[in-house]
């Protein structure tokens, strides 16, 4: 690998299906690429100064870290398959800080064997505003609304 340390990032025409856009991710994924993600997990300060060397050493990271910071959320693709209550509360909340966005307010984490959820801030604001997407989020894929007084 060369020392040039350079994000990578895939913009994808909106209008392909999202399980395009996934397999297109995952054949990408392949190549060895510096952990950028894990440095989101620095304290406040320390990212900063972070940030601010990889912005510096390509021409390509500032367009790339601005399109990151824009986004609304991230995805994040674990290759864990965690089975037990414990092992997915573990993955969630502890997982691989390469593969996590630290500074991004709401990250969905879908695992290989398909266990999903989200990461997000947890002040008391940030949780209110996130319950309405939970509750969304839940009736879509039970086919069940239980939520704000709809229909069971």
């Amino acid at each position: 690998m060369s020392s040039r340390l350079c994000l990578q990032a895939m913009v994808v025409p909106p209008l392909m299906p999202l399980s395009r856009q996934v397999f297109r991710v995952l054949e990408r994924s392949n190549a060895s690429l510096p952990a950028i993600a894990t440095l989101t997990a620095s304290e406040r300060d320390s990212w900063a100064v972070l940030r601010a060397k990889v912005i510096s050493v390509s021409t390509e990271n500032p367009a790339l870290i601005d399109m990151i910071e824009a986004a609304a959320l991230v995805v994040c693709l674990d290759d864990e398959s965690p089975k037990t209550p414990s092992q997915r509360c573990n993955q969630l909340l502890l997982g691989n800080p390469a593969n996590r966005w630290s500074d991004k307010s709401l990250q969905f984490v879908v695992c290989q064997n398909g266990v999903s959820g989200y990461v997000c801030e947890h002040t008391m604001l940030d949780a209110l505003s996130v319950r309405p997407l939970n509750a969304f989020i839940t009736d879509a894929i039970t086919g069940i609304t239980l939520f704000r007084g709809r229909k069971a």
